[in-house]
C-alpha cells in the first residue's frame, strides 16, 4: 500500500486531520470527543500559527500527554526535514508520549503507512521527520536541531525543571532552523521554592508581552470526563498542597501541614501499652540521632514497630532531651543500652539509622550482636519514609498506644513538596520532629519486610 498523501485539505484545515485521522486509545475519533475548551485554547492557538512558545497549564486528568502525542504526530506529518523531541521529568516519562503517538499510529491503518515506529523514535519517510525523547537532565539537548529544517521540543510537566542549562540549550536551539520552530509546554502549576524555572517562563507567557508567546491555565479540572467524584478522592488522598496543585491547578507553597490533631487521635488505642508478649514477629527500630547536647539541639529518639495482622503496632519508643550543658550526647549509654534491652525482649529486632552520627555507635552495636542497617537520609529515602508513614496513617493501618511526646513530633512536622516527592520537615527550629522520622524509617522498614525481596536484612 503506498503512502498517503493528504494533499491541501488537511494543510489547510488541520482541525479536519485531528477529527479523522486520530484514535484514541479509547478506540474513539478524536473528533467524536473533542471539547470546547480544548479547541479554544489548546488546537485554535495551534493552528493559527502565530505563536512560537504555548504555555498550557492544565489539571491532573486533562491529557496533557495525550494533546503532545497529537501535536507531534501533527507536526510530523506536514513539516519537512523535522525534528521534533519530547522532555520530561526523565526519560520514562518522556516515553510515555512516545507510547501514545505509537498507539495512535498503529491503530489509524493510513497513520501507520506513513510512519516507521522504532522502540527509542519514531520517523515520517514522507517528510523525513524524527520524532524523539529526551530526560530532564539530559545536558545533550545543546546539540538538538543541527540537521533539521523545523524543530517541535514538547515539555512535558516543566514545573519539576530544576536545571536552567536544559532550558537555555532547549531555547538556545530554536535558533538552529529560522523561524521555523516550535516549544509547546504542558505542565501542572508548580512549587514557587522549587519551580523557578517554569514560573519565570510562565510569567513572561502570562504577560503577553512578547504576541509570539501563548499562555493558557485550566480553572482547575474542568474536563469533562473527570468526574466529581473522582475529585473528592483525590481530595481525599493528596496532602492539601497537593490538591491545590494537581487539580485545583494553582501554584501552592512546598510546606504544608502534615496531619490533623484528629488524625493522630484516631490511631490511639488506649488499651494497648508499651512492650507487648513476642509473638515472634520482627521489631523494626527507627533511630534519629542528635550528638549535640547544647540547649536547643534537636533530640535523639528510637521508634519500634511491629506487623500485627493488617496493622502495624507502635512496639516502644523514647525520646532523649538534650542535656543543655554542651558537648555532645552519651549515645552508648542511651541510645545503645536502650536497643539492647529491647533487643533481649524480642527474639528478632531489626534496626534502621542513618550512619552520619551513628556509624561508631552501630559497630559497636553490631559487636553486641544488634542488626543494625545503615538507612542515609538521602532525598529518596526520605521520600519513600514519608510517603510509608502518610498512607500507613491515612488508611488507618498503624495502631499506637497514647505517647505525648510522640504525638508532639508528628504533629509538629510540616510536609515539604518537591519534584521527587514529598518529605518530612519542620517549620521552625524550635520544634522537634526527631521522633516522627524514627517512626517513618520504622514504619517504611516494616513495609519493606513484608515484601518479598524488597527487605533490608
Amino acid at each position: 500500500m503506498p503512502t498517503v498523501d493528504f494533499g491541501t485539505r488537511y494543510l489547510t484545515d488541520p482541525r479536519a486531520f485531528r477529527a479523522e485521522q486520530i484514535v484514541l486509545p479509547n478506540g474513539r475519533l478524536y473528533g467524536e470527543v473533542e471539547e470546547s475548551w480544548q479547541w479554544e485554547h489548546i488546537w485554535q492557538p495551534w493552528d493559527s500559527g502565530r505563536y512560537h512558545v504555548m504555555y498550557l497549564e492544565l489539571a491532573r486528568g486533562m491529557a496533557k500527554t495525550t494533546c503532545a502525542a497529537i501535536a507531534a504526530i501533527q507536526w510530523a506529518m506536514f513539516q519537512n526535514r523535522s525534528e521534533i523531541v519530547f522532555f520530561a521529568g526523565d526519560a520514562e516519562q518522556a516515553r510515555i508520549a512516545l507510547t501514545i503517538m505509537q498507539g495512535m499510529i498503529r491503530d489509524n491503518p493510513v497513520l501507520a503507512n506513513n510512519f516507521e515506529v522504532m522502540r527509542d523514535r519514531i520517523e515520517t519517510p514522507l517528510t523525513s521527520t524524527v520524532c524523539r525523547v529526551m530526560s530532564s537532565d539530559a545536558i545533550t539537548a545543546f546539540g538538538i536541531g543541527g540537521q533539521a529544517q523545523s524543530l517541535l521540543v514538547v515539555v512535558d510537566e516543566f514545573w519539576v525543571w530544576t536545571n536552567p542549562l536544559l532550558w537555555e540549550a532547549v531555547i538556545s536551539s530554536t535558533g538552529k532552523v529560522g523561524s521555523n520552530w516550535r516549544v509547546l509546554i504542558l505542565s501542572n502549576a508548580g512549587i514557587h521554592e522549587d519551580s523557578k524555572i517554569a514560573w519565570r517562563v510562565r510569567e513572561e507567557a502570562r504577560s503577553g508581552k512578547d504576541p509570539a508567546m501563548y499562555f493558557w491555565a485550566s480553572d482547575g479540572c474542568i474536563a469533562g470526563w473527570v468526574s466529581d467524584e473522582w475529585k473528592q478522592l483525590q481530595k481525599r488522598l493528596l496532602t492539601p498542597s497537593g490538591y491545590t496543585r494537581l487539580i485545583d491547578n494553582e501554584w501552592a507553597r512546598s510546606e504544608s501541614s502534615f496531619i490533623e490533631d484528629a488524625d493522630w487521635a484516631a490511631l490511639e488505642d488506649p488499651d494497648i501499652a508499651p512492650y507487648p508478649a513476642d509473638t515472634g514477629q520482627p521489631v523494626i527500630v527507627g533511630i534519629d540521632a542528635s550528638k549535640s547536647a547544647r540547649r536547643g539541639a534537636d533530640t535523639t529518639a528510637v521508634v519500634a514497630v511491629r506487623r500485627e495482622g493488617g496493622f502495624l503496632r507502635l512496639v516502644a519508643h523514647k525520646v532523649w532531651e538534650p542535656t543543655g550543658k554542651g558537648g555532645d550526647v552519651d549515645l552508648r549509654a542511651t541510645v545503645l543500652e536502650w536497643l539492647k534491652r529491647l533487643n533481649g525482649r524480642y527474639r528478632t529486632v531489626h534496626c534502621l539509622y542513618d550512619p552520619y552520627n551513628l556509624s561508631t555507635l552501630a559497630q559497636i552495636g553490631r559487636e553486641s550482636g544488634l542488626t543494625l542497617v545503615e538507612c542515609p537520609q538521602t532525598t529518596a529515602n526520605q521520600t519513600r519514609f514519608t510517603a510509608s508513614l502518610l498512607d500507613s496513617i491515612r488508611a488507618m493501618s498503624l495502631k499506637v498506644y497514647p505517647a505525648p511526646d510522640l504525638r508532639d513530633h508528628v504533629l509538629n512536622v510540616s510536609l515539604v513538596e518537591t519534584p521527587r516527592g514529598n518529605r518530612l520537615a519542620k517549620e521552625k527550629g524550635s520544634k522537634k520532629i526527631d521522633a516522627a522520622v524514627a517512626l517513618a524509617m520504622a514504619v517504611d522498614g516494616a513495609h519493606l519486610t513484608d515484601v518479598p525481596g524488597q527487605g533490608v536484612w
